[in-house]
C-alpha cells in the first residue's frame, strides 16, 4: 500500500535513502510488489507540501526537505 506522503524511489519502492527520493506520493493505492500498478506522485515542482503530510519512513526531515526542494517542491510547516 502506497499511502499519501510516502516517499519513493525510481524502482516504485518506498525510499530508504534521501539521495534515492524521486517524489511524494499523492493518492492512496494498494499495490501488490510484483504487479504492475501505476501510482500517482508529485515528482517535481513548482508545488507544495506539508511537512506533516511526509512520511518519513526513518529519514531525517531537513534532508528530506532539502531534496525536495531540488526537485521544486517546497515543504511548508502548513499548505
Amino acid at each position: 500500500t502506497f499511502l499519501v506522503g510516502d516517499l519513493v524511489e525510481a524502482d516504485g519502492t518506498i525510499a530508504n535513502a534521501v539521495a534515492d527520493i524521486v517524489g511524494v506520493v499523492i493518492q492512496e493505492v494498494d499495490a501488490a510488489a510484483s504487479t504492475n500498478t501505476n501510482v500517482l506522485t508529485l515528482a517535481r515542482g513548482p508545488a507544495m507540501v506539508s511537512k506533516s503530510a511526509i512520511n518519513l519512513n526513518g529519514l531525517i526531515l531537513a534532508d528530506v526537505v532539502t531534496k525536495l526542494k531540488s526537485l521544486g517542491i517546497m515543504v511548508n510547516d502548513a499548505v
